[in-house]
């Protein structure tokens, strides 16, 4: 009898800590999906402050071309507001000058 406490217990304990793990996981992915609209919101609006405050000091990010930049660099992009029409632009005198 104590063999069969001993087990549902065990057994119990187990389920516990993978339902807590999963609860635990999903939370830290919700968070970091909220962070993530945080960061796109702040793009799109041009709200640099909100921008500063998301990024790391020491963010990097590297894009498709494999350019990278700085927080610093970063940061001079939003506050420039250019038109979708203006970046097609830059972009395809980016791709005709590679």
């Amino acid at each position: 009898m104590k063999r069969i406490a001993i087990t549902v217990s065990v057994v119990g304990l187990v389920f516990g800590v993978a339902i807590l793990a999963q609860t635990q996981t999903e939370s830290v992915e919700l968070e970091l999906i909220r962070l993530e609209n945080e960061v796109n919101d702040a793009w799109i609006k041009r709200d640099v402050e909100a921008y500063a405050r998301l990024l790391a000091d020491d963010y990097i990010s590297t894009n498709s071309y494999g350019d990278m930049k700085t927080k610093a660099q970063s940061m001079e992009t939003p506050t420039e507001r250019v038109s979708a029409e203006q970046e097609l632009i830059k972009l395809e005198n980016e791709w005709a000058d590679a």
